[in-house]
C-alpha cells in the first residue's frame, strides 16, 4: 500500500468512525477499537435472535398452530340444498425430550456466540498490541533522530567557531556538516515511519495518541482462554446430536374439527365434532444423514480441541522464551551503552582540549548514538515481548 493511499484510508476511517482524542491505558485503546468492529455492532441483534429462539422453547407447540376452512355445496349439480361447512384447528406437538433438547441447543449456541465474541476481541487485542508497539518504536526512532540532529547542530556550531579561531581546518567543519545532513535525512525517514504507524493505529482504534503505559507480566494463562473455542464447538455439536436423536420424525399433530351441514334444503343444520391425531412415520434415511453430518462435526470439534490446546502451549512457550531473550538483550544493550557513553564523554573532553581529532570524536558520537538506539529499542522490545506473552496466555489488556 502506497504512502498516499495509506493516508486516504486513514482519512476515510476518520470520516466513517468517531475519533477519540486519547486514551490513558491500553485497555481503553482496545475498547475504542472494539466499539468500531462489525462484530460488536451486531452483537445486540444477534443476542436478540438467540433470545427469540429461547422464548420459542417455552411455547406450547414446536411450530405455529393452523386453522383450515372448507365449504361444500351441490349447487352446480343436483342443487337439492346440500350444504357443509368445515372448520379445523390443528396444533403440532412436542416429541418426548424435544423441548429440552431444543432449549439446551439454544443455550449452547448462546455460549458459543459469547465465546466467539471473546475470541474476536482477543484477536483484535493482538492487532492493537502489535500496532501500539510498532508506533512506540517508530516514535522512539523519531525522537532519537531529533536528538542526533540537535547534537550535530551543536557540534557544527562549536567546530565553526574553532575554525574561525584557527584551531581547526575547514575540512573538519565539512565533515560535521555532512554528519548533520545525514542526520536530517534519517530524521525525515523516521518522521515518515512514525506518521505511517500512527495513522495505522488511529485507523484501528480511533485514537490520535498512544497510551504510554507498560503491561505487567501475567504468570498464569486465562482460565477461559479465548482460543479454546473448539471446546464450545464440541458442546454445540453434542447438543445438536441430542436434538436430532429426540426429533426422529416430524411433529405429531392434534386436530379438532367442527362440521356444520344439512343434506337437503328443508332439513335443519346438524353439527358434529371430530378429533384427529396425526403421527408421521420416521425416515431412517433422513435421520441417518442428519446423524452422520452432526457426528462428523462432533469428531472435527473433538480433534480441533486437541490441536488448539497444543497450539496454545506452543505459543505460550515461544512467547516466554522470547521474553527471556528480550530481557537478556536489554541487559547487554545497557552495558554497551554505558561503555559507549563513557568513551564518548572522555573523547568529547579530549577533543575540546585539542588532544584528539574530529574523526575520533565523530566515531565515538556515532557509536554512543547507536548504543543508545539499541538500548531504547531493546527496552521497548522487552515491553512488546511482555504483551506477546500476555496475548499468548489469553489475557486481555
Amino acid at each position: 500500500m502506497s504512502f498516499l493511499r495509506l493516508i486516504a484510508v486513514a482519512v476515510m476511517a476518520t470520516v466513517l468512525f468517531p475519533i477519540i482524542v486519547q486514551a490513558e491505558t491500553l485497555h481503553e485503546a482496545l475498547e475504542s477499537a472494539w466499539n468500531r468492529q462489525p462484530a460488536q455492532r451486531a452483537e445486540t441483534a444477534r443476542l436478540g435472535e438467540l433470545e427469540a429462539k429461547r422464548q420459542a422453547t417455552t411455547n406450547l407447540t414446536p411450530l405455529p398452530s393452523s386453522i383450515s376452512l372448507g365449504q361444500r355445496t351441490d349447487q352446480i349439480g343436483s342443487n337439492v340444498g346440500q350444504r357443509q361447512t368445515d372448520i379445523e384447528f390443528s396444533a403440532p406437538l412436542w416429541l418426548p425430550g424435544q423441548r429440552d433438547s431444543q432449549r439446551a441447543l439454544v443455550e449452547a449456541e448462546t455460549s458459543r456466540f459469547s465465546a466467539t465474541q471473546t475470541f474476536t476481541k482477543w484477536r483484535l487485542a493482538g492487532e492493537v498490541r502489535d500496532l501500539w508497539w510498532a508506533t512506540r518504536l517508530a516514535q522512539s526512532e523519531k525522537d532519537l533522530a531529533n536528538q542526533r540532529v540537535s547534537s550535530a547542530q551543536k557540534l557544527l556550531s562549536d567546530v565553526e567557531r574553532r575554525v574561525k579561531a584557527g584551531d581547526l581546518a575547514r575540512v573538519d567543519a565539512n565533515r560535521v556538516n555532512v554528519e548533520l545532513q545525514t542526520a536530517n535525512i534519517a530524521l525525515k525517514d523516521a518522521e515518515a515511519q512514525a506518521f505511517r504507524a500512527m495513522q495505522q493505529f488511529t485507523a484501528l482504534t480511533g485514537l490520535t495518541t498512544i497510551p504510554q503505559e507498560t503491561e505487567s507480566v501475567n504468570l498464569q494463562p486465562s482460565e477461559n482462554h479465548p482460543q479454546k473455542l473448539a471446546a464450545q464447538s464440541l458442546v454445540l455439536a453434542q447438543k445438536r446430536l441430542d436434538l436430532i436423536r429426540s426429533t426422529s420424525r416430524d411433529a405429531p399433530e392434534l386436530s379438532l374439527g367442527l362440521t356444520h351441514q344439512k343434506d337437503i334444503s328443508n332439513d335443519p343444520y346438524n353439527n358434529s365434532v371430530s378429533l384427529k391425531f396425526k403421527i408421521p412415520f420416521a425416515s431412517d434415511a433422513i435421520n441417518q444423514q442428519r446423524l452422520a453430518a452432526v457426528q462428523a462435526e462432533q469428531a472435527e470439534a473433538d480433534a480441533e480441541q486437541g490441536l488448539e490446546s497444543a497450539r496454545i502451549e506452543a505459543e505460550i512457550a515461544s512467547a516466554n522464551f522470547e521474553l527471556e531473550q528480550a530481557k537478556a538483550t536489554a541487559a547487554i544493550a545497557e552495558l554497551r551503552f554505558n561503555t559507549a557513553l563513557d568513551t564518548q564523554q572522555l573523547l568529547d573532553r579530549s577533543f575540546n582540549l585539542g588532544e584528539s581529532d574530529l574523526p575520533t570524536r565523530l566515531l565515538a558520537e556515532a557509536t554512543r548514538f547507536e548504543a543508545e538506539r539499541n538500548l531504547i529499542k531493546a527496552r521497548l522490545e522487552t515491553g512488546r515481548a511482555i504483551s506477546k506473552a500476555n496475548q499468548a496466555l489469553g489475557v486481555l489488556p
